[in-house]
């Protein structure tokens, strides 16, 4: 074989090998997290809705953390929400009022879906509010949702809040 054929093969190989390390690396990060892929069937769209959808079955909703902090370039926040029944819908917003910061918010359902991030612009405008609807034909999972807040492009620092 020559040379050049043999610096291909090895060319490919180390490239297998690499995919290889990177799926397994991949899977093994989303087991132990417990991140399944896809969206579960969830769906978000935009709305100011911060409370429950109750359905014929009962409902029970509460805020586990309603969160008003200060956020900077890079850095992370949590916010969380706690469902305690059976419902199809529950809202969210994070809310900075200061277009020319940007924040994002990714959610994590208590069933292992992650869903995001969500940028301001998601309603059409740039005005610093990202007001959202999680919904599921058949009923949102039930457990904490954690709301990763994160300073995208942050000047200095950013008030914010998320209910």
């Amino acid at each position: 074989m020559s040379i050049k054929k043999c610096g291909v093969v090895l060319v490919l190989l180390a490239l297998l090998a690499g995919v290889a390390a990177a799926s397994a690396g991949a899977a093994s990060v989303d087991s132990s997290k417990n991140i399944k892929p896809g969206d579960g069937g969830y769906v978000v769209t935009i709305g100011k809705s911060n409370y429950a959808v109750s359905s014929d079955k009962g409902t029970s909703f509460s805020i586990l953390a309603s969160l008003s902090d200060y956020i900077s370039q890079g850095q992370i926040k949590w916010g969380y929400k706690t469902i305690s029944g059976y419902v199809t819908s529950f809202g969210a917003e994070l809310y900075w009022g200061n277009p020319a910061n940007s924040l994002s918010m990714t959610i994590i359902t208590p069933d292992g879906y992650v869903l995001g991030p969500y940028y301001d612009i998601i309603d059409g405008r740039l005005n610093g509010d990202i007001p959202i609807v999680i919904s599921r034909s058949s009923g949102v999972a039930q457990g904490t949702y954690a709301f990763k807040i994160y300073g995208d492009r942050v000047a200095g620092f950013q008030y914010f809040t998320f209910s």
